[in-house]
């Protein structure tokens, strides 16, 4: 059964799960993927999974996106200190499927499973923190290669969700304007991070980015992720679209995390928008990042985002 520990020097949160050690695995040790014999993630090997929580079908009955139970989850329903539930959504029925190669219309199919999941999690009892999240390619955490995804419950609010929330919430006590809204101004009239944005995201190149090529997108305006419209959803899917566009087109297919920052549960009202960060995996941290917990990054987010500019024109 997984335990959440914290460590007493650091307040530095661990989740410990044994099952994790047995999940399967599609690649070779050096990342290369094996050859394919059974994608338990294919049309046609449903009955290889848990039992679906969601899905899309196309207009022929055959499903687009679905979810289901992580059959080794981080989390699961039985915990003494607190449940979780952790599932994996499947982004694409497409097995060579990837964010470089979806349409507009696939990312919206994916984003509309992230925001059912992500509702029905979030109003799960004991739930105070949802996390949404991809692993691509093994040097990223992926096990599995067909395109996925995974959202869990949390019993807690991770330790970086709450040092955004306090500083945000000590930024609006001491201006009386939203953090995220002033960062976007600032960083619309400086220019040199801004790689574009549209009527309600803007995706920009983190002054202070840990890893090569980072990039954030995030939601202009006061609201939940789960308060999506199909408008809204639609717009991001173009955003996505347009971003994995230029990143293809400066470095290739790459492994890279993705993962949302969004508000806890009873928490709805904080001066905080929700974002996404993208964080390529092209670099390599090593003793000094885990010593220091500081990040050394040889690519400046002003560079990267010059780059991705150039690459959508």
């Amino acid at each position: 059964m997984p335990e959440i520990r914290k460590d007493p020097f650091t307040d530095e949160q661990v989740i410990i799960a044994m099952e994790r050690a047995k999940r399967p695995t599609d690649f070779h040790d050096d990342g290369s993927n094996k050859e394919e014999k059974t994608c338990f993630f294919c049309r046609g090997r449903e009955k290889l999974t848990p039992s679906e929580t969601f899905r899309i079908d196309d207009d022929n009955g055959e499903w687009i996106v679905r979810s289901f139970p992580n059959k080794f989850p981080i989390l699961c329903s039985d915990m003494t200190d607190g449940n979780g539930i952790h599932e994996v959504i499947v982004d694409n029925c497409g097995h060579d499927k990837s964010f470089f190669n979806m349409n507009i219309k696939e990312f919206k199919y994916m984003l509309l499973a992230y925001k059912n999941r992500y509702i029905a999690l979030y109003n799960t009892a004991s739930t105070q923190y949802v996390s949404v999240f991809k692993n691509y390619l093994k040097k990223a955490g992926a096990s599995l290669d067909h395109p996925h995804s995974q959202i869990i419950s949390l019993p807690i609010i991770p330790n970086i969700i709450m040092t955004e929330l306090n500083n945000c919430k000590k930024f609006y006590e001491y201006r009386g304007e939203i953090m995220h809204q002033v960062l976007i101004r600032e960083e619309r009239d400086k220019g040199d991070r801004v790689i574009f944005e549209t009527d309600n995201f803007i995706v920009i190149a983190p002054f202070a980015s840990k890893y090569n090529y980072e990039t954030q997108i995030i939601y202009k305006n006061k609201g939940l992720f789960q308060s999506m419209t199909d408008r809204i959803i639609t717009e991001l899917s173009e955003v996505f679209f347009g971003l994995f566009s230029r990143y293809g087109n400066v470095l290739g297919r790459f492994p890279f995390n993705l993962f949302l920052h969004a508000h806890p549960n009873l928490m709805e009202d904080a001066p905080y928008n929700w974002h996404l960060h993208i964080t390529p995996r092209v670099s390599q941290q090593a003793g000094f990042e885990l010593s220091t917990g500081i990040y050394v990054n040889d690519i400046p987010p002003e560079k990267a985002a010059k780059l991705l500019i150039s690459a959508g024109h």
